[in-house]
């Protein structure tokens, strides 16, 4: 699944302290046509948060584990193969 976006803000963390908390946060731009795709994201997201599990998984490509709630490699970007260490 790709979903191409806009990223907006990400830097501003370095103007901490001079200016107001909000205008720092990082916003996330993305067009119409994917908004469905990226909300059912976001969701499956929040109820992977919710899981109080703690296996993981090994990636195929770089050999790194990662927790299971996650769907792709935190490390390179690849999608798992759901194996348990």
């Amino acid at each position: 699944m790709e979903i191409h976006s806009y990223l907006f803000g990400n830097n501003l963390q370095i103007a901490i302290g001079g200016l107001p908390i909000d205008s720092t946060f990082t916003r996330i731009y993305i067009s119409e046509n994917n908004f469905t795709v990226a909300n059912e994201f976001i969701q499956e997201y929040k109820s992977n948060l919710l899981i109080k599990d703690t296996r993981t998984w090994t990636c195929s490509y770089c050999k790194e584990s990662s927790p299971i709630t996650i769907t792709s490699c935190w490390n390179c970007g690849q999608d798992s193969i759901k194996t348990n260490d």
